[in-house]
């Protein structure tokens, strides 16, 4: 399995010529280095004098927010591989054969059902980036200021990985009218998800 490698492994893998692990892994790796980002903040903002002396409400409200943080790490990882077997099953059905009228049409039926699987993966990282990426704008009051540049580029990497998932949701959409409302659907994620990004940045900034 990919996640199974070692950091070079996996980079070595990405820098060949094979198809897979490609821009949807490399999107989902980047959104789980994004939450253990935002994660490790937390973590050493918890041991500190604001944290310690906040409410009960806070202090939950935190944890709430490091328990999603740390299953968003982990549905990242799942989509790694599910990406790589998603588009394997793409390279599948244009292998198939198309010497008769009764192959193509077969094969064609395969790469439309192959690019439909194909989509799943990414649709998930874009999810997960979205469903995290709103719910980490009320803990920096409470963070620990010395290490708001890592809160910072967890919010950043976040973002990109909801940019890569959505190329790679577009890359494999037809001109159907169902895959042009998806593709509506993540034009509005990708916009919302820039501004957040911004907001959220522009916050950080006044801890620096």
């Amino acid at each position: 399995m990919l996640i199974d490698k070692s950091v070079k492994e996996f980079i070595q893998e990405v820098n060949s010529a094979s198809p897979t692990p490609g821009g949807g892994g490399v999107s989902a790796l980047v959104g789980s280095l994004g939450s253990s980002l935002v994660a490790m903040y937390l973590h050493l903002s918890m041991n500190k004098k604001k944290y310690k002396e906040a409410s009960n409400e806070v202090q939950e409200m935190i944890q709430r927010k490091m328990e999603c943080l740390q299953q968003s790490i982990q549905e990242f990882l799942v989509c790694i591989d599910q990406d790589a077997e998603a588009f394997n099953t793409v390279i599948s059905a244009y292998k198939l054969p198309k010497g008769t009228e009764e192959e193509k049409v077969i094969r064609n039926q395969a790469i439309t059902q192959a690019n439909e699987i194909a989509i799943r993966p990414p649709m998930q990282i874009l999810e997960i980036g979205r469903s995290i990426l709103v719910q980490l704008g009320d803990i920096l009051p409470y963070g620990n200021a010395n290490v708001v540049s890592d809160y910072a580029i967890g919010i950043i990497l976040l973002e990109a990985a909801i940019q890569g998932a959505a190329y790679n949701i577009k890359i494999n959409l037809s001109d159907s009218e169902e895959h042009q409302q998806i593709r509506k659907e993540v034009d509005v994620v990708l916009e919302n998800a820039s501004t957040l990004k911004n907001e959220l940045l522009a916050e950080s900034q006044k801890y620096l």
